[in-house]
């Protein structure tokens, strides 16, 4: 039986924009698929660690904690969800 396991946090993380400088609100959604048991609180530390105060795009900000997190799918949002870039990986 497969178990799905998904992660958010209610508090956005603060990047900035590497075009204009300003400050984006975002939030991260990370999905494990059948992986070992990753407890809420280090995931949501490692996010901040990754991410907190950085100029990134936000494709930057998704590919750096589906690596760091090793998760099945990640997905980063702007607040109202605006803006959405998401990865997954291939299952085949």
């Amino acid at each position: 039986m497969d178990h799905h396991v998904t992660i958010t946090h209610w508090f956005p993380v603060i990047t900035f924009c590497p075009i204009n400088g300003l400050p984006d609100f975002i939030f991260v959604e990370c999905v494990f698929i059948n992986k070992p048991f990753m407890e809420l609180y280090n995931v949501r530390k490692i996010i901040r660690r990754t991410l907190q105060g950085k100029k990134l795009f936000m494709e930057e900000c998704a590919e750096l904690v589906h690596q760091n997190l090793k998760c099945d799918e990640t997905t980063i949002r702007l607040i109202f969800n605006k803006h959405t870039v998401s990865i997954k990986n291939d299952l085949n």
